[in-house]
């Protein structure tokens, strides 16, 4: 017990000797040590979804914005449109969940006045993305 006492005297006078000397590094004892057993998680990346890929092909494909009705006829996608693009129900042209194409960046949507539907438009982001899919898969 006496001697983590004395331990942290220790490492107090040396903080003190640190904000005297206006030293912005914490002294060697302080810093925290990492163990070459422990590695930090590596970051990988976003890859799309065979139901993603197939919406932005679509997307990339045609010359202009496509309801969800037509991209449901071109991709034979039935269900899961709201986590795939985004929710469609709110009056600002819907809410992006957090894993859809819309809140990653790689789809627009547009609500064109005078008519129900969500117009849907692929990104330059969204086409970076779909190419890096496609050299993936190859």
């Amino acid at each position: 017990m006496a001697t983590n006492m004395k331990k942290m005297l220790r490492e107090a006078k040396v903080m003190v000797k640190v904000i005297e000397g206006n030293k912005v590094k914490a002294p060697k004892a302080l810093k925290a040590t990492t163990s070459p057993d422990i590695k930090a998680p590596k970051a990988t990346p976003v890859s799309l979804t065979t139901k993603e890929t197939k919406v932005l092909n679509v997307l990339a494909s045609s010359p202009i914005p496509m309801t969800r009705a037509e991209l449901t006829t071109r991709t034979g996608i039935k269900k899961g449109w709201s986590r795939l693009l985004g929710a469609s129900t709110k009056e600002n042209g819907g809410v992006a969940g957090s894993k859809s194409l819309e809140a990653k960046g790689y789809v627009t949507n547009r609500k064109v006045e005078d008519e129900r539907a969500i117009q849907y438009s692929i990104t330059a982001s969204g086409r970076k993305a779909l190419d890096k899919a496609e050299k993936k898969a190859k």
